[in-house]
């Protein structure tokens, strides 16, 4: 059965919006991405100052000192080692040792 036309009124007018609806939940998360390509190599650093000196104590106690040789080149720097001439009992006293030459690692 159906409603005869006169029976109808004008429609009304729009209702007030209704509040918001909850927050959905989180999705998870995607997958990593790939890594990137490595970036290029950089400039070669300058070569560094050989040390002017350096020190220890030996097995007997003795401070060992070596120092670099006046002159020497930063390409091959040459060094001359000393031992105290004093130290505990039992130990020698010791004159200048010839210069040490570094190894080249390059």
């Amino acid at each position: 059965m159906s409603e005869p036309t006169q029976c109808r009124g004008a429609p009304g007018q729009d209702g007030q919006p209704g509040a918001d609806g909850k927050d959905g939940t989180n999705g998870t998360n995607g997958v990593d991405g790939k890594d990137g390509k490595d970036g290029v190599d950089g400039q070669p650093g300058r070569d560094g100052v050989p040390p002017t000196g350096w020190s220890w104590v030996d097995g007997d106690g003795r401070t060992q000192s070596c120092a670099r040789d006046a002159g020497s080149p930063d390409t091959a720097p040459t060094y001359t080692c000393t031992a105290a001439s004093t130290g505990p009992p039992g130990t020698t006293t010791s004159a200048a040792l010839p210069p040490l030459l570094p190894t080249s690692t390059r």
